[in-house]
Formats: C-alpha cells, structure tokens, sequence
C-alpha cells in the first residue's frame, strides 16, 4: 500500500504568516496577497520561505521530505498561474515568481528536490 501527502505554505518571516486565513476565514488567496502587500509597505525586511512538506507511507513505513525555498515578496503581484502566494512570491535564485514559472520548473523546484533529497538522506 502506498499514501502520499504534501502539504505546502509560504511563511512571511517579517510579519509571522502561516495561514490561508490571513485576511479572514473565507481563504480568499487574493485577499490575502493584498493584505501581505498593503503591511508591507515602506519595509526592507521582505524575506519570506515556501515550504513543502511530503509525506510517503509505503508497505506501513512512513517517511517525510521536506523542501524549504527562501526568497522574498514582491512589491506586486507577478504572473496568473499557481495558487496562494505565488504571485508574490520570488524564489531566491530566479527572475520570476512561482505564478510565472511553467507547473514543471516549480515542481522541480520545489516537489521533486524534498523527494529527492529525503531519499537520499533515509
């Protein structure tokens, strides 16, 4: 038997967020990005981590991976694709954000480096 879960956040280290519900209970992603920009207005310290936790359970073993991507937000918002925080989130390293970058280049980013590192670290 195998399970998978993955379970991904962005934490925004200057102002301690570390949930969809930052703007209110109804998980409204745009809300919230607006909300993390209007309080980050006129502040230097924009760092910020995307952080993807998996979880593997084969034959009753579970192991865990986990991917830690640090970068900062962005004064607006950058691209249309992706969910949450990835339009204002821009990955050290990379001239555009998660909400620019093709599904393949952010799992690659992200997914398959915590599956590869935990792997190689069992």
């Amino acid at each position: 038997m195998k399970n998978l879960l993955s379970i991904s956040t962005i934490v925004l280290i200057v102002l301690s967020v570390f949930s969809a519900r930052y703007a209110g209970d109804e998980c409204d992603f745009n809300k919230n990005m607006n909300r993390v920009l209007d309080e980050l207005k006129g502040k230097d310290d924009r760092s910020a981590h995307f952080r993807t936790i998996i979880s593997l359970i084969i034959n009753g073993k579970e192991k865990t991976f986990e991917r830690i991507v640090n970068g900062q937000i962005l004064e607006r918002k950058k691209g249309k694709d992706g969910f949450g925080y990835d339009p204002i989130f821009l990955p050290y390293g990379y001239d555009h954000t998660f909400a620019e970058m093709s599904l393949e280049e952010k799992i690659l980013s992200v997914t398959v480096y915590a599956l590869l590192n935990g792997w190689l670290n069992i």
